[in-house]
């Protein structure tokens, strides 16, 4: 297996593709368009790609890049990250004027950054061709923010270690291939569909997988380049595209959507035998300080519409609040319009009793009342 990634020895894709196979060779790339070139003319065997990062969010090239190519998802593999802030040897934190990184790695250590005071950042194309850069130019003054691969192969020095803004940061990498062949068993999909522009229309699209209880693990809107203000969007549904819930729906999308596409059906990462599983939302809880239940006075109007954590200013971008987190006890809808959800713990209530059968005695029913017919002879 040959994996082909973007960047140079020590970036971040190197060490997604050496996680998914460490029997790999591994071919660097200068950009994610020639990780598809050297795939689709058979340099490589496979392509791997940063998609979503759990701090910086979605990589959109790469989405536009799917749909601009016929070359399938065929895996993916998730690996946490940790940023480091390398320089050549000799050089202080005080002497740093400037800090080189792939947007993505700025955006994920934004807090570490505003401690920094009158410093340059400067965007680049890779995490460790910045590290790289700076050896090659003898960047005395300068920072980057890289892996701890990429400081030893380029002789830099760290002087910060993890400065990334949460200590669980993961990227989700997808492997691409020429040809539709999952690397295991398929039991994730990942499609891209449009719908009309009307009311109703992406409900419509969605209910043909929620009535046959596939779960989407992720929902991704793109706009159309020739189309101002319309949108495609990227589905991940958790099955396989071979299953036949999924065939049915993709059938039922079908009809109504003006297109549908498949970008790939393969298996779900999953960590090796014996890794150590963490209880995600225990560890946002703490991290976040949240007040519990009872010193919130109960679970009223928080737990209908979920914690919510505050916007955070990235680099030029706002980021929406995401919802990390349901209130106890609630059930998902959809309800009635005006009626609150039940708890889920709570018993149906009690069918009346019907008047005297506490006592044991037959229900008397109304007597019937005598049909009346006409004979032959009449009146």
């Amino acid at each position: 297996m040959r994996i082909a990634y973007q960047g140079v020895a020590g970036a971040y894709s190197e060490a997604a593709a050496l996680r998914f196979n460490r029997a790999a060779d591994v071919l660097p790339r200068p950009s994610f368009e020639d990780v598809f070139a050297v795939v689709a003319e058979r340099q490589a065997t496979h392509g791997i790609l940063p998609i979503e990062n759990t701090i910086g969010g979605t990589i959109h090239r790469n989405y536009d890049l799917l749909l601009e190519h016929d070359l399938p998802i065929v895996g993916e593999v998730k690996l946490a990250i940790a940023h480091h802030l390398a320089v050549l040897e000799g050089t202080t934190l005080d002497q740093v004027r400037r800090v080189y990184s792939h947007p993505q790695g700025l955006a994920q250590c934004e807090r570490f950054l505003r401690t920094l005071k009158d410093v340059e950042i400067v965007a680049t194309y890779d995490t460790a061709g910045s590290a790289k850069m700076i050896r090659e130019e003898n960047l005395r003054g300068s920072a980057a923010i890289a892996s701890q691969r990429a400081a030893q192969v380029f002789d830099l020095r760290v002087l910060r270690s993890g400065i990334q803004d949460y200590a669980d940061n993961f990227t989700r990498f997808l492997l691409i291939g020429r040809e539709a062949l999952p690397l295991g068993t398929p039991d994730k999909t990942t499609i891209v569909f449009t719908v009309p522009n009307e009311a109703g229309a992406l409900f419509k699209a969605l209910s043909v997988f929620a009535m046959r209880g596939i779960d989407l693990t992720k929902l991704e809107s793109r706009p159309l380049p020739d189309r101002p203000f319309e949108y495609l969007f990227y589905a991940d549904l958790a099955t396989n595209r071979e299953d036949i819930r999924c065939s049915r729906a993709l059938m039922n999308l079908a009809e109504f959507a003006p297109s549908v596409r498949t970008l790939g059906s393969y298996p779900a990462w999953s960590e090796p035998a014996g890794a150590e599983q963490d209880d995600g939302d225990a560890r946002v809880r703490a991290f976040l300080a949240f007040p519990s239940d009872a010193q919130r006075g109960g679970d009223a109007a928080d737990g209908r519409l979920g914690r919510v954590a505050g916007p955070a200013i990235g680099l030029g971008q706002q980021h929406q609040p995401r919802i990390l987190s349901h209130g106890p006890g609630l059930r998902a809808g959809p309800y009635p319009r005006g009626r609150r959800a039940a708890p889920a713990s709570a018993a149906p209530p009690p069918r009346p009793t019907p008047a005297g059968a506490a006592s044991g005695r037959p229900r008397r029913s109304a007597p019937s009342r005598p049909s009346r017919s006409r004979s032959a002879g009449g009146r």
